[in-house]
């Protein structure tokens, strides 16, 4: 029987951390068959690390699955894990939590990753994979990496960098942002006009979504060989290196938004 865990992505991921309140569950390795999939196991891990008022940065490095982020009212760092071990002699990951100096650190690592890392495949299949549904406090710069997994981010207030490489990234929230995939699609809906610095959106060949909020001092510039489709009424430019660029400004002026992609579309939709 396959797992739908396999394929879970944030929104899913969400449900399960937003549902479970008991404690951890383990289920049984499925035995294999012909053409079936590999026997594993799915375990459910809740977590706490107490931040103090030295951390300034919050750093989440997991390239063996997704990661969800929402904001908590309290000063620590809470984690939903949700760990698959495949095969019938599964590698064992390890999920470091830990305050390193200013920063406080959750990182998925297997023994072998210095032999391939996420993408060295067991007998077609990946080593495991480990989802994280983590929550922060505000203040705290909000650092997340990923692969192949996915990243929502749920309107927190920090500061964000976010990158990853082919898993959908989507971010909400009313801090800066710098978020950039490569072939990933990207959302991002800011929910103020008020960043410390300037807006940041990249792709390879992701499509980009981004919610303006038209009623701010937005100066916008867009680059790509993509499209550009959306309400705004804009004028593509041509650049030299193929592609084309727009422009758009509101009020003063006065917070930046960059979006670079090589050629994905890109769709603007207005806030207000």
């Amino acid at each position: 029987m396959r797992s739908t865990v396999f394929r879970l992505v944030p929104w899913a991921l969400f449900a399960v951390v937003l549902a479970s309140c008991g404690h951890p569950t383990k289920r049984p390795a499925e035995p294999a068959a012909g053409g079936e999939p590999p026997p594993f196991s799915v375990e459910h891990l809740k977590r706490d690390l107490a931040l103090p008022e030295s951390v300034v940065r919050i750093r989440i490095d997991n390239p063996h699955g997704s990661v969800a982020v929402r904001q908590v009212d309290k000063p620590l760092l809470g984690t939903y894990e949700v760990v698959q071990r495949i095969g019938a002699r599964p590698e064992e990951p390890q999920v470091a939590l830990a305050i390193e100096n200013d920063t406080a650190v959750l990182k998925v690592t297997y023994a072998s990753d210095t032999h391939g890392g996420a993408d060295r495949l067991v007998d077609g299949h990946r080593k495991g994979r480990v989802d994280l549904g983590v929550f922060v406090p505000k203040g705290p710069l909000v650092e997340i990496a990923t692969t192949y997994g996915d990243v929502l981010v749920r309107r927190i207030a920090n500061d964000m960098v976010v990158r990853t490489r082919e898993g959908r990234l989507t971010a909400a929230g009313a801090g800066a942002m710098d978020l950039a995939t490569v072939s990933g699609e990207l959302r991002a809906y800011p929910t103020s006009a008020k960043w410390a610095t300037p807006m940041r959106l990249a792709t390879d060949t992701g499509n980009v979504l981004l919610e303006v909020p038209v009623s701010g001092p937005i100066a916008l510039a867009a680059r790509t060989r993509g499209r550009f489709t959306g309400p705004f009424r804009l004028a593509p430019a041509p650049l030299a290196d193929g592609r084309q660029q727009v422009e758009w400004r509101s009020g003063s002026a006065t917070q930046r938004i960059d979006i670079d992609s090589a050629s994905g579309d890109i769709h603007l939709i207005e806030h207000r």
